[in-house]
């Protein structure tokens, strides 16, 4: 869910070891998780993990600002998983001019290494956390929520 202001960058003290490949992109760990993408990103550190992903901080040194890069892998090693992922790239995509909704801004494979990363913007938290958090979501929270999820601004007419 989208807000108004950026989170502050996670803490980038450590330097990171890359390793740059032939085709524009290089590889690094954090936290025992090796991300291959793009050179034009520089990584800060991991957000979140869930079931069948690792999110990373970056910065995007070429048009500025801040992404969320999401590592998935195996990306065929499951269709389970596939299925869910695919699920959520279309979600995204229908709803990329939502002012409430993350964008989705790119998409990259490394099929030799069965990985897909997905691009997106960086938000200060996100539904899951919200959910699982342990402070209880009131009725009024759940109509906000569905207020802004709902808020489509390509149906209203000036």
């Amino acid at each position: 869910m989208s807000t108004s202001h950026k989170p502050p960058p996670p803490s980038n003290k450590k330097k990171f070891k890359f390793t740059d490949h032939s085709d524009s992109t290089r590889s690094f760990n954090i936290k025992g998780t090796t991300f291959r993408i793009s050179n034009i990103f520089s990584p800060l550190g991991i957000v979140g993990k869930g079931s069948y992903g690792v999110v990373c901080a970056a910065t995007d040194d070429l048009l500025g600002g801040r992404v969320a890069i999401k590592k998935i892998k195996p990306i065929s090693g499951d269709s389970w998983d596939a299925k869910h992922v695919l699920r959520e790239l279309r979600l995204m995509r229908q709803m990329e001019h939502h002012p409430n909704v993350i964008s989705l801004l790119d998409l990259n494979i490394v099929e030799a290494m069965d990985e897909l990363y997905i691009v997106m913007e960086l938000m200060d938290s996100d539904l899951h956390k919200i959910i699982q958090s342990k402070q209880g979501l009131s009725t009024a929270h759940c109509q906000v929520l569905m207020k802004q999820v709902s808020a489509n601004p390509l149906l209203t007419h000036s």
